[in-house]
């Protein structure tokens, strides 16, 4: 079902149809559209000595996602357990505006540098996902309700350069199975396609979708109950599949592997980097598998690999050579004395140094701690005392944005 927005006037439609139909080239160039298609390598640099914190704006939800525009506004999507919003900030630390948004928001994307594309999920009525746009003004311009469909854990969006927005869920069908569900909706808010993946089984996982050139990949996997004591079982994923849609939802091909994961496919220098449980797969866009990582050490099922433009690999608490040889363990979760565990992906700046948001055991809030990825030794540790809910992002001045239930900038000390 799509339900727009009975404010969005017709003068107003055709002038962002306009607006989007122009050429890519003609846009503006944003500093950072989406977390989701990315290697997590920023082409800025970041501060190398021990920084400042610039300004912090109270968020008062916890940040899921933040992108930058060409200006360098930064627009937050938040939640807490009654509400969420949508939030501009500029770059000196000013509110811009805030929009409260219909369901619980999950991701934000920016297209051509002036749509904010949200999507959430809501309870209201039975299960639903949800899709919205609004101007970088903060208005609403479409909004777009998918009934039976849960993306609670498959949030983030995949976008195309022509303006396709695609997210995945999942549904429960009349035999008590789950479906995988795959939307495409365009820059209208109109859906241009549903398709629904059968797993036949009541437990599936799906991984959001990434687009690459012309192709829509993400991950599936279907599990059984196992019985691990008298009166208890557990639910094992074990039987992977990576997928490949084209941009009509037909799906040309899938290859099978071993293990789960609900991070999204990564997709640099012509690789697929999968996830999957203790191991990493790396395909080639065409599914031909290229290598097989095994993982050492603590994974979370939510934070997927950061990829440097030297092919080090960055997952599970260690950099890895692009053969999986072990380099560095680069957390602080693997020093027997702290207690302190990272708390989101990595970002890495364009003089390989590692940035990645910590969190505290004994409840001291968190942090954030810069690394040099080639000594092999930490930068600087910033205290934020605060938990911390978002990755870390770097500004085309080198300013560090990281956010929990507050916005942090984070700036070199003169």
């Amino acid at each position: 079902m799509l339900r727009f927005n009975k404010k969005v006037h017709t003068i107003l439609a055709a002038i962002l149809l306009l607006a989007f139909c122009m050429p890519a080239s003609a846009q503006p160039s944003s500093v950072h559209p989406n977390n989701n298609q990315w290697s997590r390598h920023s082409d800025y640099s970041s501060p190398v000595n021990k920084p400042k914190i610039s300004w912090t704006v109270p968020i008062d939800d916890n940040i899921t996602n933040m992108v930058i525009d060409s200006k360098g506004t930064i627009y937050t999507v938040s939640s807490s357990h009654s509400k969420s919003r949508l939030t501009a900030v500029s770059s000196q630390g000013k509110i811009q505006w805030k929009a409260e948004l219909e369901s619980k928001g999950r991701d934000v994307v920016l297209f051509r540098d002036n749509m904010l594309i949200v999507s959430g999920s809501s309870n209201e009525d039975g299960v639903s996902s949800t899709l919205s746009a609004y101007s970088t003004e903060g208005q609403l311009m479409w909004h777009s309700t998918f009934p039976g469909v849960d993306n609670f854990g498959q949030g983030s969006i995949g976008v195309d350069d022509d303006g396709m927005f695609v997210m995945s869920g999942l549904e429960a069908n009349e035999d008590g199975n789950q479906d995988i569900a795959i939307i495409a909706v365009n820059t209208l808010g109109g859906t241009l396609w549903t398709q629904k993946h059968q797993l036949k089984s009541p437990h599936t996982t799906a991984s959001s979708p990434t687009v690459v050139k012309d192709g829509i990949y993400l991950t599936v996997s279907k599990g059984k109950s196992e019985q691990i004591s008298k009166g208890a079982s557990t639910i094992q994923y074990d039987d992977g599949r990576l997928l490949r849609l084209d941009k009509q939802g037909n799906v040309v091909w899938s290859r099978f592997y071993h293990g789960y994961h609900l991070a999204s496919p990564v997709y640099t220098q012509n690789t697929l980097y999968v996830p999957a449980g203790k191991h990493l797969y790396l395909y080639d866009l065409n599914g031909k598998r290229k290598q097989k990582i095994e993982i050492e050490g603590a994974l979370n099922n939510w934070i997927g690999p950061s990829i440097g433009k030297n092919g080090n690999i960055y997952y599970g608490q260690r950099m890895m050579e692009p053969s999986g040889k072990m380099l560095w363990s680069f957390t602080p979760f693997d020093i027997p004395s702290s207690n302190e565990y990272p708390t989101n992906t990595v970002a890495i700046d364009n003089k390989s140094n590692v940035l990645y948001g910590y969190d505290s055991l004994k409840g001291k809030g968190g942090g954030i701690i810069s690394a040099n990825s080639v000594t092999k030794k930490v930068n600087w540790k910033l205290p934020l005392y605060q938990s911390l809910s978002s990755p870390p992002v770097i500004g085309k001045d080198g300013t560090i944005y990281i956010g929990g239930s507050k916005l942090f900038a984070i700036k070199a000390a003169k």
